[in-house]
């Protein structure tokens, strides 16, 4: 079924916060790209009187390129009655920031945190020499 965003417009009018969100999930399953979310996003400050929203702090640590998924997660969440706050770390400073107290991941004081790494940046013999390996090394 394909969402138009005069349906969505009408339901926000009519206070339907309900329907409005069904909507915008369907929209938003059926289409996801940055600018889906982004009216989703809008869509959703706009509401007058939005359903009450559970506020979370979610850190991202991560060894490749996150960024453009980050309105999708936020969109979607914001569907669900969730407001995200989130920290997308330093490319491939994931080690660092676990083990600096002082790092921006302890300072942002995250309730979520992700550990977004690529198999081969955790276990490159996995990767590059698998063939070789033994069972008893795989397993390790």
């Amino acid at each position: 079924m394909t969402v138009d965003r005069e349906s969505i417009q009408i339901a926000l009018a009519q206070k339907d916060w309900y329907t409005a969100s069904m909507l915008m999930r369907r929209l938003l399953r059926g289409s996801s790209n940055p600018a889906i979310a982004s009216y989703v996003l809008k869509s959703v400050a706009a509401f007058e009187d939005p359903p009450s929203s559970t506020h979370l702090r979610i850190a991202f640590l991560r060894s490749f390129t996150l960024e453009p998924a980050i309105p999708l997660l936020k969109a979607s969440a914001a569907l669900y009655g969730i407001q995200l706050t989130v920290q997308v770390g330093e490319f491939n400073a994931y080690p660092q920031e676990i083990l600096d107290p002082g790092s921006t991941l302890y300072r942002f004081n995250p309730q979520v945190v992700v550990l977004a790494v690529q198999t081969l940046d955790l276990a490159p013999d996995l990767w590059y020499r698998f063939s070789a390996l033994s069972t008893q090394d795989v397993h390790d």
